[in-house]
């Protein structure tokens, strides 16, 4: 999936340095990380907030 991301993104800036490519992996990589963090930390919200209403 990523790598089809980048050699699109290789194609359209014509990005042939490494560091260019490193650089869009790393954000690639940070955005997955914040969208899979921000689902665990909602779903274990929702949980809470479950039990929150079970106990009144």
């Amino acid at each position: 999936m990523s790598i089809i991301i980048l050699s699109k993104l290789n194609s359209m800036f014509k990005l042939d340095s490494i560091f260019n490519k490193l650089v869009i992996s790393f954000i690639l990589i940070t955005v997955f990380l914040s969208i899979a963090l921000t689902c665990f930390f909602t779903s274990d919200l929702k949980k809470h907030y479950y039990l929150w209403l079970k106990t009144i």
